[in-house]
């Protein structure tokens, strides 16, 4: 599985662009009696279109733009509300309003970049359009999330569930809703994605579905290659992912229990054991000051790391991944759209182009095979 990023067919704006556009667009659909009322709210922004505004708007204004382009848009959302509007039009300035601006000691103030959802419209023009950055990449529009078998005795690999959500759609999320299904249709074995879909709750609906989880990419600090870690011990767990038994990689095996704060889980050795022991100088076990026993301490999300590390390893000693091969596959439904940016907007036509971009390259072995 993986996933890349596709960008909806829509103008980038900033913030006093899009803020100004959908008051301009509001002005155009109410009534010319409503236009003659509103004249004196409306005057500032009708001067020229959105992209003449920012063009002589300046640096140092554009607190103060954004917190009276905040204050209309306030005042005008609470005169629709009045008039009990119901056009899907009017719902735009009451979502932008909130996205970008906070009511602060009853004063108006527009959010501060950081503090800004990447959920929030990208642009009227669509309004399931979501912002990402990954990779040094910024794209307002969507994800598109892919999986093909790999089974190196499959003599042809086709596509099996190509997926859209808004970019700021999690890759573990989607994995939720896609396991299931791909177990059901596919009979799914094992899962190879990268470090991005790493979540508990992937993990525990992959570990009751009997489905293995394998990455080739992990996230968090690597590790010492010197030394020890919890992935180098051996543990076999009970059914709801707890550790019964762990062995050291020297063949010691003890009984996990849990620490006395309930908190975490210890696996205790004797201290005479581990002092003769070839890799003491490299094991991550501590002594106690006064007991004759030694300890390993984790929790039971180390425990999950360790085994997805262990389970990487296992999968892949000499490097080569078969998940490299959908590598190819993102990059040949990617293709055809120049720069990433698709000519639909919203997740219904988006989903509708991947889903034909895929089509055509499932199409493209297909008929390599048939005709060798």
């Amino acid at each position: 599985m993986d996933s890349t990023l596709l960008a909806s067919n829509i103008r980038r704006m900033g913030r006093v662009h899009l803020l100004v556009t959908v008051l301009q667009r509001v002005h155009r659909m109410v009534g010319e009696a409503d236009q003659r009322h509103d004249a004196e709210l409306f005057a500032p922004d009708l001067k020229g279109h959105a992209g003449q505004y920012v063009y002589r708007l300046k640096t140092e204004d554009l607190a103060e733009q954004l917190q009276r382009i905040g204050t209309d848009m306030r005042r005008l959302v609470s005169a629709l509300e009045a008039e009990d509007h119901t056009h899907p039009t009017y719902a735009v300035p009451a979502r932008v309003g909130v996205e970008h601006c906070r009511v602060v000691a009853e004063r108006l103030e527009g959010k501060k970049g950081d503090e800004l959802s990447a959920s929030r419209p990208q642009s009227p023009d669509d309004l399931e359009a979501a912002y990402r950055a990954k990779h040094g990449q910024r794209v307002p529009g969507f994800s598109a999330h892919l999986s093909q078998p790999g089974d190196p005795d499959n003599p042809v690999q086709l596509m099996t569930h190509p997926h859209v959500a808004p970019a700021n759609t999690d890759d573990p999320q989607v994995l939720l809703e896609a396991a299931p299904r791909l177990q059901a249709r596919t009979g799914l074995r094992a899962a190879i994605t990268d470090g991005a879909s790493v979540n508990e709750q992937p993990d525990a609906l992959l570990h009751a579905l009997g489905i293995t989880h394998i990455q080739t990419a992990l996230r968090g600090r690597t590790p010492d290659e010197h030394r020890l870690g919890l992935h180098d011990f051996a543990g076999a767990c009970a059914a709801d992912g707890q550790p019964q038994q762990m062995t050291c990689p020297n063949g010691h095996t003890v009984e996990g229990t849990h620490s006395a704060e309930q908190a975490s889980f210890l696996a205790r050795f004797l201290q005479a054991t581990c002092q003769s022991c070839p890799l003491r100088e490299t094991c991550p076990v501590t002594p106690y000051k006064q007991q004759p026993d030694t300890r390993l301490r984790f929790d039971q999300a180390a425990l999950r790391r360790a085994q997805r590390r262990k389970i990487a390893q296992a999968d892949c000693p000499l490097g080569h991944h078969l998940r490299a091969a959908i590598e190819a596959i993102v990059r040949s439904v990617r293709h055809p759209f120049p720069a990433g940016t698709l000519p639909v907007r919203g997740v219904f036509r988006a989903a509708g182009m991947v889903i034909g971009s895929a089509t055509v390259s499932t199409m493209r072995p297909m008929h390599r095979y048939l005709l060798a």
